[in-house]
């Protein structure tokens, strides 16, 4: 029936054409518009022969306005047709279900994975299941981040446990594996990062227990793990104090030669030790005194934070836009592992320059005082508001 409508559409004297009303147009000059002189010799011939009554236009061409039911059945046809595609997709979906998705692993079922290939067993992995156990251990540190929702007290307590069996049984086979040449190299990056991941999920769990393990980590010395352990330790400071790391990250501050490690080291004992502590002081001395660049700027704010004026030259020039403005300061490895140095950017300025204003209450040097109070009129909206607020509330 709806085909037999639209084949009436278009066949002449259907009943489109006797319902609707005619209207007439006439083929001929416009209203208003003169006549062009033809360039054919023969219309210019006949024009010359024409009548008044000749020349009048007698051709007449019928157009058949677009009726209600025409524009029904125009739109009507393809929003017909749409509607009930649309509508079996949903019947297919009711009927037989959504498109399968793999069910999301528990907090357990990562651990099993990450188990089963730990320890000696770590030998004979290829780097595709390197990679593999990578993602695992990603998805476990991003599953902990929201433990609460998660898992329970006691189930908490059983999954630290078994990170921190699963984290020491990994370092002490970290160099085992059947590769060689350039793909050890890529799986020892894979596994190294693997492993930061695990330290990452274990500090995430937020219990006093973990701190026996992150602490063994950072006795090891074993880099890159000392580094993120360390930092893990710093975060887990107000939740989890834990003083007896102090002389342990003073010794690898003292020590080692890593600036990763270093510039995690010091902001760290920065926060896990007390004001004046001698200990964190001493190493902090030792790595300004020996290291310079990004490595003694972070010691000199560790140094302030601790209320020595020891880096007190340094920490004039960290308050100063033109020291940060000028030459090459920024530092920037290559894929070679090659250093280049380029003008800090903008953003970073502004990022020492609020962390310099931060400790300076806490050296109380007049000195410093007076170079927050230039940087009320910095052309940084965050550093002069930084300055005024720490400005305002000197003692």
């Amino acid at each position: 029936m709806l085909l037999g409508s639209i084949v009436k559409i278009f066949t002449v004297g259907g009943p489109i054409t006797r319902m609707a009303p005619r209207c007439s147009i006439r083929v001929g000059s416009a209203p208003g518009i003169a006549n062009v002189p033809s360039d054919d010799p023969k219309t210019h011939s006949n024009e010359t022969d024409k009548t008044p009554a000749a020349s009048a236009p007698t051709d007449v061409l019928d157009v058949e306005p677009l009726s209600f039911r025409l524009l029904a059945q125009f739109f009507g046809i393809p929003l017909l047709i749409i509607g009930l595609i649309v509508g079996g997709a949903i019947c297919v979906v009711l009927l037989f279900g959504a498109p399968a998705t793999a069910p999301q692993r528990s907090v357990s079922e990562l651990l099993q994975v990450l188990e089963a290939n730990s320890g000696e067993r770590s030998m004979g992995l290829l780097l595709t299941q390197e990679k593999e156990l990578w993602q695992t251990a990603l998805e476990l540190s991003n599953r902990l981040e929201h433990k609460d929702s998660e898992l329970s007290g006691d189930e908490l307590h059983e999954v630290a446990d078994r990170i921190s069996k699963l984290l020491i049984a990994d370092l002490d086979h970290v160099q085992d594996m059947a590769s060689f040449d350039d793909e050890r190299d890529q799986q020892q990056s894979v596994r190294s990062t693997r492993l930061a991941f695990l330290i990452r999920a274990l500090g995430r769990t937020e219990l006093p227990s973990v701190s026996g393990t992150l602490l063994k980590v950072v006795e090891r010395g074993q880099e890159p793990y000392t580094s993120v352990a360390i930092q893990e330790i710093a975060n887990l400071h107000d939740v989890v104090p834990m003083p007896q790391a102090i002389p342990l990250i003073a010794k690898v501050a003292q020590s080692s030669d890593q600036a990763t490690t270093l510039l995690t080291a010091c902001p760290a004992l920065s926060v896990i030790a007390p004001h004046q502590d001698p200990t964190a002081i001493k190493a902090l001395k030792r790595v300004y005194a020996m290291h310079g660049g990004e490595v003694s700027w972070s010691a000199a704010l560790a140094l302030a934070r601790l209320g020595s004026d020891a880096a007190k030259p340094t920490m004039l020039d960290l308050l100063d836009r033109k020291f940060w403005e000028s030459g090459e300061r920024y530092q920037k490895l290559d894929a070679q592992g090659q250093p280049h140095r380029y003008a800090m950017p903008k953003a970073m300025v502004d990022q020492w320059l609020l962390a310099a204003i931060d400790v300076v209450p806490e050296v109380n040097d007049p000195d410093l005082w007076e170079m927050v109070d230039r940087l009320k009129s910095d052309p940084s909206l965050a550093v002069r508001a930084k300055a005024e607020a720490v400005l305002s509330a000197r003692t």
